[in-house]
């Protein structure tokens, strides 16, 4: 069984009007073919590019494709696509740490970026205030949306 998602609309007549011509090029919503209840919000049911030519009978039509208002394909490999920069990463200070030994402890920072670079802060002894006044820059080639780490760890874990 193939369920409905929804429905886009045209006007048959107005492509029948330009007759041998590309008259829709365009994204259009697609709407709900089901009413909706009282106090129901619309949906976002998508959206469909749609381009349409219709010709008559004895008509010639328009051997030029019409171009395209959105290419999906190309704003999809562009989401992908490595963007190459530097990234300049600042680690000031830490306070109120948790203590190993309940009294203090000897933090430092872990910084994992994709592609496998990580790096880290020095090592500040015997404090829960660390201030470390740390910059690095990397030059990183990632695709959009990925995420990097900053670990604050600590080291006198058994005294």
């Amino acid at each position: 069984m193939n369920d409905k998602i929804g429905e886009v609309k045209i006007s048959l007549q107005e492509c029948m009007d330009a007759s041998g011509r590309w008259h829709i090029n365009k994204v259009f919503k697609i709407e709900s073919s089901e009413p909706l209840k009282a106090g129901e919000a619309a949906k976002n049911l998508g959206e469909l590019y749609l381009q349409v030519m219709f010709t008559k009978k004895g008509d010639i039509p328009d051997t030029i494709e019409p171009k395209l208002v959105e290419d999906l394909k190309a704003t999809l490999a562009a989401e992908v696509a490595p963007i190459e920069g530097s990234l300049v990463v600042n680690i000031n200070h830490a306070k109120n740490l948790y203590p190993n030994d309940g009294q203090t402890s000897d933090p430092y920072c872990k910084i994992i970026l994709p592609g496998g670079i990580k790096q880290e802060t020095p090592h500040i002894n015997k404090t829960i205030t660390p201030i470390w006044k740390y910059r690095n820059n990397f030059k990183i080639s990632v695709p959009k949306n990925v995420n990097g780490f900053l670990n604050v760890l600590k080291t006198n874990l058994f005294t």
